[in-house]
């Protein structure tokens, strides 16, 4: 029997002695029959006798990415790939090294040919893996809505692999690096999440969707660019929040959350103490403006009108503090700080003092919170000022009690 196989292999390889190396006849002839740890070896031998021999290295590369796709061929991954951690990555890696070497030199009729059978199998595994990471994306999302996150770290990482594996075999697809950066992000938010969404960010500004799907491309490129501005704004890095979201809003004035972020990274440099007198008050101003633009594109933000009322109280503009309280109290009635900052401005202010409001601000917190003993002694100081003696001596005492006086 192996002398009639070692006849026939004979005889096949004078009739392709014209156009292939024994070597390389072999690897076919072991592929057909499939026997493919045989064939990959003798690809190998056909490669190592003639580097620049394209078919081979295409034929190679097949081959490779044959044995990686097929589970049945665990074992002969393993053997090819050296018993490696991830034997499919490395199989994978080497066969688009063959088909880029193909790439790079074929320019004949037959190699062209060759490439477009390739990238067809590229783009069918770039698919599979795409679609698994894309899968996982979407079932860590559903277990975080469910807040179920039993096996999340599993998910994670198969997700991972996945946008690894369709990275590789795609490099300059953007969607693989956009579900890759998604998928990191649920490990943590850290160095490699920035790194993970600032690739991303990079191959959908060179890929073709800016002018194939302008509204697809400025719809994506602002969620990635947002991603990088909330962990700035989240690691504290106000500085570069400031710069990211400027950025992004020199193309779209009106973005609502690059302009709250932007106003809210002013707002607390403005309140860092570190910082000289003269350059908190400068940022202020800064601030307010921001704050004034962020109220301007999203009204029914009261944390915005807080901030503005704020500013404007720091920056002795009492008037204007008064007013943006009044409108955040229209959206949070009991809120406890800004009624007593403005039951304080009514009740000591010489300008806006006003015993009848100052009561009236303490006196809604005392109903909102009961305990509250601070409250109640300023509401029975008002009371008294106004000639209210019985009520205001009673609101002192409750004051004294609750302050554990």
């Amino acid at each position: 029997m192996k002398r009639t196989f070692f006849l026939m292999l004979v005889l096949a390889v004078a009739a392709h002695s014209a156009w292939a190396s024994v070597e390389l006849t072999s690897a076919r002839i072991y592929k057909k029959q499939g026997e493919l740890a045989k064939a990959a070896e003798f690809y190998d031998l056909a490669i190592t006798k003639e580097p620049d021999n394209l078919e081979a290295r295409a034929e190679r590369g097949e081959l490779l990415g044959m044995v990686a796709m097929d589970a049945a061929q665990m074992g002969l991954r393993k053997r090819l790939s050296g018993d490696a951690e991830n034997p499919q990555h490395v199989l994978l890696d080497r066969m688009m090294q063959d088909y880029t070497a193909v790439k790079q030199a074929g320019d004949d009729k037959k190699i062209k040919k060759l490439l477009k059978a390739l990238d067809g199998q590229v783009q069918e595994y770039w698919w599979e893996f795409y679609s698994k990471a894309l899968s996982q994306d979407t079932t860590y999302k559903g277990m975080m809505a469910r807040e179920s996150m039993e096996n999340a770290e599993t998910v994670i990482g198969v997700g991972l692999q996945n946008a690894e594996l369709a990275m590789l075999l795609m490099p300059g697809d953007w969607s693989s690096h956009f579900v890759y950066a998604e998928l990191i992000g649920f490990k943590g938010k850290d160095d490699a999440y920035v790194a993970a969404w600032q690739d991303a960010l990079n191959m959908l500004e060179n890929s073709s969707l800016r002018t194939e799907k302008p509204e697809d491309y400025e719809n994506n490129r602002r969620y990635a660019r947002l991603q990088l501005i909330q962990h700035s704004y989240a690691t504290e890095n106000h500085a570069q929040t400031i710069q990211l979201a400027d950025q992004l809003l020199a193309d779209e004035p009106s973005n609502v959350e690059a302009v709250q972020y932007k106003a809210f990274s002013l707002a607390t440099l403005a309140n860092d103490e570190t910082r000289p007198p003269a350059e908190r008050d400068s940022l202020k101003r800064v601030a307010l403006n921001a704050l004034s633009d962020a109220r301007t594109t999203n009204p029914l933000d009261e944390n915005i009108i807080y901030y503005i009322g704020q500013f404007n109280l720091q920056l002795a503009d009492t008037a204007a503090a008064l007013a943006a309280f009044d409108e955040f109290l229209g959206k949070a009635p009991t809120d406890r700080d800004v009624l007593f900052m403005q039951g304080l401005i009514y009740l000591e202010g010489e300008k806006f003092g006003d015993l009848n409001k100052a009561a009236d601000k303490f006196g809604a917190i005392t109903k909102a919170f009961p305990e509250d003993g601070a409250a109640w002694t300023n509401y029975g100081i008002a009371l008294l000022r106004q000639g209210k003696t019985d009520e205001g001596k009673e609101a002192m005492k409750k004051g004294e009690t609750f302050s554990g006086n």
